[in-house]
């Protein structure tokens, strides 16, 4: 059986909407879902720049960059944010997010174990 279902969404929600979408893999708070969206609205490829971590934190209005580095290392941990291979202190983002743009489509299959 195949089903569509369209999200309606606009260009500034695009992304929160995507990952929300996609959060049942993911296992994002929603915190942590509005941090890793203002990431990709800064750098679709990189992640977690010092000039995006700035940015970020006065996005969502944190105390300090200090306090988001507690978001970006649980992302880290979640598999969200991922080291670029033989690049110190580089990331980008998991495979599933990478690639976000208006006309994304998204299959999930399920398949018995």
């Amino acid at each position: 059986m195949n089903r569509l279902v369209q999200i309606p969404t606009n260009s500034k929600n695009l992304v929160r909407d995507y990952v929300t979408a996609v959060n049942g893999i993911l296992k994002l708070t929603d915190r942590e879902i509005e941090v890793i969206a203002a990431f990709i609205r800064y750098d679709k490829q990189n992640a977690a720049t010092p000039s995006a971590r700035k940015y970020v934190a006065e996005e969502l209005e944190m105390k300090s960059v200090a306090v988001l580095n507690n978001f970006v290392k649980a992302l880290k941990d979640k598999g969200v944010i991922l080291p670029i291979p033989d690049e110190k202190n580089r990331y980008t983002y998991h495979p599933i997010i990478r690639e976000i743009t208006d006309d994304v489509t998204i299959q999930i299959r399920f398949a018995r174990t």
